[in-house]
């Protein structure tokens, strides 16, 4: 699917998160819903994205 190596490649490579809607073909074939878009978010964002539980 297009889409996802889009995204996987500009997140990776930019060390940006990235988004897309997807096409239709790509939205169809990778079971994409009418709500739902696809995110690469690189790792080292991750840990400031993530809500750590406290013990």
């Amino acid at each position: 699917m297009a889409t996802c190596g889009n995204v996987l490649a500009k997140s990776f490579m930019s060390n940006q998160i990235c988004m897309s809607l997807g096409c239709p073909i790509s939205r169809k074939l990778g079971f994409i819903k009418d709500e739902e878009l696809v995110v690469g978010i690189p790792s080292r964002l991750l840990d400031s994205l993530l809500v750590k539980e406290e013990k």
